[in-house]
């Protein structure tokens, strides 16, 4: 009878830490690694609940433009730094209701509760903000990258699905990066 106590004993044990290491995957599932944000997992199922929920809700996607040639001219290190920079800027930035995702790669997903009057200019003023120089390292050097982004907004509506209110986001971001296309003079440069 002590030998099959003792089994038991070691199995819940076992099961006891594949739990705690579960319970770990979970969270950290919910955080992206690079920049301390909440992940894309986890804004999904925030936007998912809020619109189940009913609760107005303005989405705003937010686009490093020319993320690629920064990679290639700088480096992944300094576009990683970057990212960190926006993502802090953007937190930064946020009320204590607002969620602030990484969306993924050069992406990031805010929701926030903004009425129709603030709601008009807020794309402006997130793009005027977060569209400047960041200092970033590279081979023991600083140096500053002058860098912009595009935003994309839309309000949730009655019955959106989270693909509905996703798509108009995505449909503004990209007629807001049309715009950045057409005018060169906005290329990242160093300083």
């Amino acid at each position: 009878m002590k030998k099959n106590d003792n089994h038991l004993n070691e199995q819940m044990k076992t099961f006891s830490e594949f739990t705690r290491q579960l319970d770990d995957a979970k969270k950290r599932a919910m955080v992206d690694a690079l920049t301390g944000l909440g992940s894309r997992a986890k804004g999904e199922a925030l936007l998912h609940s809020t619109l189940q929920a009913g609760y107005p809700m303005t989405v705003i996607l937010v686009d490093l433009d020319h993320f690629k040639q920064i990679n290639k001219q700088w480096g992944h290190e300094c576009g990683d730094q970057l990212l960190k920079g926006i993502s802090q800027a953007l937190a930064e930035d946020s009320d204590t209701s607002d969620v602030v995702c990484r969306w993924g790669g050069d992406r990031f997903l805010r929701m926030s509760q903004l009425d129709q009057s603030s709601r008009e200019g807020e794309a402006r003023r997130l793009q005027i903000l977060l569209s400047r120089e960041y200092e970033v390292t590279a081979d023991e050097k600083s140096f500053k990258i002058d860098v912009s982004v595009s935003v994309g907004l839309a309000q949730t509506e009655d019955g959106d699905s989270l693909e509905d209110v996703l798509a108009r986001a995505e449909a503004d971001l990209t007629r807001c990066k049309n715009r950045v296309v057409t005018d060169s003079s906005r290329l990242p440069q160093s300083h």
